[in-house]
């Protein structure tokens, strides 16, 4: 049975509260959520920037392997 998500997407390390709220399926995959939820919701470009996902119940960092190679510092101290 396939169930829909309401998302609450949160930027951190920025002055200004950004936030928006979406209603997403259960099987979309992390990859297709960033690029065909996040950012046309956010008004980027795909493939522009690099990105991570938290998990709120442990703190555990999701991200793409080629961010973490270029931006794995910045990434996370922004997470945290």
């Amino acid at each position: 049975m396939k169930f829909t998500y309401v998302i609450k997407i949160e930027l951190k390390c920025c002055e200004k509260d950004v936030w928006r709220r979406v209603k997403v399926p259960s099987g979309i995959s992390l990859s297709v959520f960033h690029d065909q939820v996040i950012c046309p919701v956010m008004g980027w470009a795909r493939g522009y920037h690099g990105y991570a996902f938290e998990d709120p119940r442990d703190g555990t960092i999701i991200m793409l392997e080629s961010v973490m190679k270029v931006q794995q510092s910045s990434v996370v101290e922004c997470l945290r």
